[in-house]
């Protein structure tokens, strides 16, 4: 039985598990993974063949489906550096300002990167407000510390079309539509957020990935 709450090694055990199966459903399935959404993969899975025994079944779901997640972004990672030259690394981690929408008011000025200005005209998406340190003065970042911002460490992700009405995205990032460009407190967020946002891209596109990478910033 797997009791994903009593110990930290179940736990490593579960993701280890629910990992190599997405792996194998992915590998198995009959379309290239950029037509594949991972989410009703993982749910077509549980259907089929359930899932292990667990003192938390909705917590098990849910980390099930975080699985199926992650290996497909990882999939659709590995196939878009295929068909392009960039060695770029597409998650690359940078020191982020946190603020809190709260305190945008104390900020004067910063403010403006947050929700226009050097951004765009758009609201950023996401649940939190991001942006890299590089961006601000340390004069300027002093101010935002004083208003209660944060300096943290975080990722850097294209974000080549906007999932903000994506409700089964996770918490914990922000994205510019305008710029192009995401953020993220953790790796594995920015990696599905980043791969939502190349799969809308690509849908946009009729499923051509290579007319997708051709025409918009994926890495």
């Amino acid at each position: 039985m797997y009791m994903l709450s009593s110990s930290p090694m179940d736990r490593v055990n579960f993701d280890e598990f629910a990992r190599a199966r997405a792996r194998e459903h992915l590998r198995n399935a009959d379309v290239p993974v950029w037509q594949i959404d991972p989410d009703q993969l993982a749910h077509h899975v549980i259907v089929l063949e359930g899932l292990p025994l667990s003192d938390d079944s909705a917590k098990t779901k849910a980390r099930y489906i975080d699985a199926f997640k992650l290996e497909h972004a990882k999939m659709l990672r590995d196939a878009i550096k295929a068909h392009c030259d960039k060695a770029t690394e597409h998650i690359r981690p940078l020191r982020l300002l946190l603020v809190s929408p709260e305190s945008l008011e104390d900020l004067g000025d910063i403010a403006d990167d947050f929700t226009d200005g050097y951004w765009g005209d758009d609201d950023p998406d996401g649940d939190l407000l991001l942006a890299p340190t590089s961006c601000f003065n340390r004069t300027d970042l002093a101010v935002a510390v004083d208003a209660g911002g944060k300096i943290v460490h975080g990722y850097e992700f294209a974000y080549p079309r906007s999932v903000h009405n994506d409700s089964r995205l996770p918490r914990g990032w922000c994205g510019y539509r305008t710029a192009g460009k995401g953020y993220a407190l953790q790796r594995e967020v920015a990696e599905v957020v980043w791969a939502a946002s190349v799969m809308r891209a690509i849908k946009e596109n009729n499923g051509d990935l290579e007319y997708t990478i051709s025409h918009c910033m994926l890495i």
